[in-house]
């Protein structure tokens, strides 16, 4: 199992009037991050089907839930480039996404990969039965 957490949150990018290159300058930032987060847990070979479960300490409104899907996304595709994931397709991982209270001085993110042996695996991940 991978599960690391990272300071700040990436933005909600549905709803982002970011400039090109501050969107591009946030994103690489949050790949490195990702990148140097996981190094030491980088399996041999990427899992070739994983429950991923994203979960955003910020705020004290709930984003809508496609905004808070899609603010995953650069997270995801670094998951993809350290060799942890194989794609990120929905055929290749299932996903959970949580949002939970926090303090702005507690702004935070938490990623949990955990390989799919078994198709019984994800339900368990998920706590149904």
């Amino acid at each position: 199992m991978i599960d690391f957490e990272l300071e700040g949150a990436p933005p909600l990018l549905l709803n982002a009037r970011l400039h090109w290159r501050s969107k591009n300058r946030q994103r690489s930032d949050w790949q490195e991050r990702v990148m140097e987060a996981v190094k030491p847990m980088t399996p041999p070979a990427p899992f070739e089907r994983a429950f991923v479960r994203y979960t955003r300490y910020c705020g004290f409104q709930e984003p809508d839930y496609d905004n808070l899907v899609s603010s995953w996304k650069w997270i995801q595709d670094a998951l993809v480039r350290a060799g942890i994931l194989t794609d990120d397709r929905r055929a290749d991982i299932e996903t959970h996404y949580d949002w939970e209270k926090a303090r702005p001085a507690d702004k935070r993110v938490r990623v949990q990969v955990v390989p799919i042996l078994h198709a019984a695996d994800a339900s368990a991940l998920l706590g149904e039965d």
